[in-house]
């Protein structure tokens, strides 16, 4: 890490340019779907880019200002010069694209990629120019007076040089008519007048007066605004004001790094282990003084608490990470020439940072199937009476500690003999009898199996849904399909909200103590040996009126065996991951509690059955069951 990346203002600078970016993405995406006018476009993106170029320009990043000057220049002319797109679509895309050279040159900054030429961002810059011309409109725009009187926060000193900074950022949007007082340059006794009575600015502009507010939430200092609008031209009263808008700016927010929030939360995994380690000491656990019992209860409440706030702190809305789902979906729709609407719902919805990382990528994946290998064409469509434009729903809920986020679309579904003759050809299966709907659909995850009898830019060369699911299944979570011909296909995935800390059964087995995360367990129950059935000599118990394999864990961990004990009856947890369910055989269920989850030692990880481990209250090693690992056995 060089010496600019350790600057607290380089932290604050790449925070907002990427949060500017994202508004830019955003903005560009809303025009495309109609969501927003041209001209509010301009607005914002000038806007935007102003600002983004302003503090380039501070931070002596100049090939990143210069861009964002010229991509400025382009949206002047739209705005002052009244000039529109002659393709708009074209637009959008080319505007798309220098958002991601944006994107990979703060990339670039914080050392993540590698640096960028300007060549091609130049090419897509004089594209853009000469995609606008003149646009004569008869009707001409009825300009607003706006009277603004700002109050500033306390404590931030030199009120006139910062209202000199508000009237010159100003200036690039609006027509400054006036300001009080007027000496804020020259004069540093106006602060004090500023500190007592506000600082007053009139201007006239055709903007809406949401969009006049919007100028001034670049300024942290403003603690209140007043906005009088009038549509006469004579001058009035500049103290009576009607119709008054108040806007408090309080900071409620802070840029916090990462890296100090994982900190934090390594610290509290380490407290709920020390903790754990205090609860289980020979000289408290013997103790019965109701006191100290009570203590410990209550302790436990606050540390449990603490981690909850903790662990928020790390997760993030899937806003962003839908909004790049719109952004690839608007791309390729565009390109294949197949219009498709975009429906989002549940975007609110939070998970950790970390996963939300690892599902990034698999959702790229599935949408970018859901348009090529889905959605018809709009002829197709057509032929069979369906709307030529195609839908696609991306949702997401949370369930208990779980969060599920569903990919659907109306396309013309999986093709189910399709599969069949590949799986033929590639010898993955000897018949196409006996093989349920979903066997079939596990089919499309394995390595190189593709359908797409031609190679396109985005499907074909067999490398996809196995990546998909192994990134999920690493991260814990499972994933379904569901396909109806001519109907649809929706992919299910459902993942932990966290990969930090999970809830637990600590089970015995030959001696030793495993965890069981506690969203994989459906009932507990004891049986005897009279209600085990053998099939093939693989032993079955009924239950649930359905019959479960029996996975013996000491056989499985200690080459051991369960059954061949002598007990009055036998103890088994029933666990499903979703798609397939097992009696798990254990010696004894300890408790349930909190698992502080720690990463496995490299050589322990080719270990089948584990997925990670913990540190319990008796200084113990305890591994934690791999349920999807043990249920494929």
């Amino acid at each position: 890490m060089n010496e600019i990346q350790k600057d607290p203002m380089f932290e604050i600078f790449i925070s907002e340019a990427k949060e500017i970016v994202n508004s830019l993405e955003r903005t560009f995406i809303d025009l495309k779907e109609n969501n927003i006018s041209l001209d509010a476009v301009a607005s914002e993106a000038l806007r935007l880019f102003h600002t983004l170029k302003g503090s380039s320009a501070m931070m002596g990043f100049n090939d990143l200002s210069e861009v964002c000057h010229k991509a400025e220049d382009i949206f002047v002319c739209v705005r002052d010069r009244k000039m529109i797109p002659k393709d708009l679509d074209e637009f959008i895309l080319n505007m798309l694209r220098l958002v991601d050279f944006l994107n990979c040159q703060i990339g670039c900054l914080e050392g993540f990629e590698k640096s960028v030429s300007n060549d091609n961002i130049e090419d897509i810059l004089t594209e853009l120019n000469k995609s606008l011309h003149e646009f004569v409109d008869n009707v001409s725009k009825k300009e607003t007076r706006y009277y603004i009187k700002l109050f500033f926060e306390e404590g931030w000193e030199m009120e006139n040089l910062r209202a000199f900074l508000i009237v010159q950022n100003l200036k690039n949007y609006v027509k400054i008519l006036e300001y009080q007082p007027s000496d804020i340059e020259n004069n540093m006794q106006s602060a004090e007048k500023i500190k007592k009575d506000g600082f007053l600015i009139v201007i006239e502009t055709p903007m809406k007066k949401e969009d006049v507010l919007k100028l001034f939430e670049n300024f942290a200092w403003i603690k209140n605004i007043k906005l009088n609008e009038t549509l006469e031209k004579s001058v009035q009263d500049k103290e009576e004001y009607s119709n008054q808008s108040n806007i408090n700016y309080t900071n409620k927010l802070i840029n916090v790094n990462i890296e100090k929030v994982d900190k934090l939360i390594d610290l509290i995994g380490e407290m709920v282990i020390t903790f754990s380690m205090i609860v289980q000491h020979p000289e408290i656990k013997g103790d019965e003084n109701s006191g100290i019992k009570n203590l410990t209860i209550q302790m436990s409440k606050l540390i449990r608490e603490l981690q909850e706030v903790a662990m928020s702190m790390r997760m993030l809305p899937l806003s962003s990470t839908f909004q790049r789902l719109k952004r690839i979906i608007v791309e390729m729709s565009t390109k294949l020439q197949k219009p498709v609407e975009v429906h989002i719902s549940g975007e609110e919805t939070e998970l950790d940072k970390v996963l939300i990382e690892h599902i990034t990528d698999p959702l790229i994946h599935i949408v970018r199937n859901a348009i090529d290998h889905g959605i018809e064409s709009q002829s197709e469509r057509l032929q069979k009476g369906k709307s030529k434009v195609g839908n696609i729903y991306i949702n997401a809920k949370n369930s208990g500690s779980e969060v599920i986020i569903s990919i659907q679309d109306d396309g013309k579904g999986i093709d189910k003999e399709k599969i069949i003759k590949k799986a033929l050809e590639k010898e993955l299966i000897s018949s196409a009898d006996d093989i349920s709907e979903n066997d079939l659909f596990d089919l499309i995850f394995l390595p190189g199996f593709s359908t797409k009898e031609e190679t396109t830019e985005y499907s074909g060369r067999g490398v996809g849904l196995d990546v998909v699911k192994n990134s999920i299944q690493k991260i814990g979570g499972k994933i379904v399909i569901e396909s109806s011909k001519d109907v649809g296909t929706k992919f299910t995935i459902k993942i932990p909200l966290t990969l930090a800390i999970i809830d637990g059964m600590l089970i015995d087995v030959n001696g030793n103590i495993f965890v069981l995360p506690l969203n994989s367990i459906v009932e507990t129950f004891r049986f005897e040996k009279t209600q085990i059935i053998s099939e093939n000599g693989v032993p079955l118990i009924y239950r649930r009126g359905l019959c479960f394999n029996i996975v013996d864990l000491n056989r499985i961990f200690f080459t051991g065996n369960m059954l061949s004990k002598i007990k009055q009856y036998y103890l088994g947890i029933l666990v499903t991951n979703g798609e397939k369910s097992a009696v798990l055989l254990v010696d004894n269920m300890i408790s349930q509690q909190q698992i502080v989850i720690k990463t496995l030692p490299a050589i322990l990880k080719k270990i089948k059955g584990i997925s990670g481990c913990t540190l319990l209250g008796s200084g113990q090693i305890a591994f934690i069951l791999d349920v999807d690992s043990l249920l494929e056995r």
